[in-house]
């Protein structure tokens, strides 16, 4: 079995998406939020980008989450949240533009499909209360990493997480905030992977693998 923890490395790998009560909006600088905030701060969420993952394709995830560490304190417990993964062959890019966002994250968001996001999707709902600086493990995203690691294998991986269909309450401030890169670089999202390489089952298929992830 092999381990990856990789954090969010740069400004660009992470973003925060937000619904003005107009047109949807992205900020490279800002915290990570999910929930809703107010009338014009709503359906929010983010993008993650993790580099170094060198997951060769149809390994074993054995285990997977992400850290999210609190920014701020925050009690109220009707947040509801889902995880989605990219699907981009293995190289996600950094997150520039709103249109780029919704090209990738799909429908919800204002895409026009969701060709680039996988089937499987994990919820993470109705959150328990956070306290600053402290870090909160997801839910398993093994389904998640599954899919994409039957498509191709994983050189960087692409995470969103996100409210952008608004099942969360539509109450002030009832949101989770976590430290973005720009204000931490070690309390940033941290990818946690326990895997096993598909040539360690199947050794044959070494063969086939790329020098570059073996």
């Amino acid at each position: 079995m092999t381990t990856r923890s990789i954090l969010v490395a740069a400004s660009a790998d992470d973003c925060r998406v937000f619904y003005d009560s107009a047109a949807w909006q992205l900020r490279t600088t800002h915290s990570l939020y999910v929930g809703y905030t107010s009338n014009v701060v709503l359906k929010q969420g983010c993008g993650m980008r993790f580099l170094g993952a060198n997951i060769p394709k149809n390994s074993i995830i054995n285990t997977s989450y992400i850290t999210l560490t609190a920014e701020v304190d925050a009690s109220e417990n009707i947040v509801k949240s889902r995880f989605t993964g990219e699907k981009a062959n293995g190289v996600p890019a950094v997150y520039s533009t709103i249109a780029d966002y919704q090209a990738r994250r799909g429908v919800v968001v204002g895409g026009a499909n969701d060709d680039y996001i996988t089937t499987a999707q994990v919820d993470f709902d109705s959150i328990a209360a956070w306290t600053l600086d402290t870090a909160y493990n997801s839910p398993s995203l093994n389904t998640i990493l599954t899919e994409l690691v039957a498509i191709s294998a994983l050189k960087d991986i692409g995470i969103f997480w996100d409210d952008h269909d608004g099942r969360g309450d539509a109450v002030g401030n009832h949101v989770r905030r976590a430290y973005p890169y720009d204000t931490s670089t070690i309390k940033c999202p941290l990818l946690y992977v326990n895997f096993t390489p598909y040539y360690k089952v199947f050794p044959s298929i070494k063969l086939l693998q790329p020098a570059s992830i073996k």
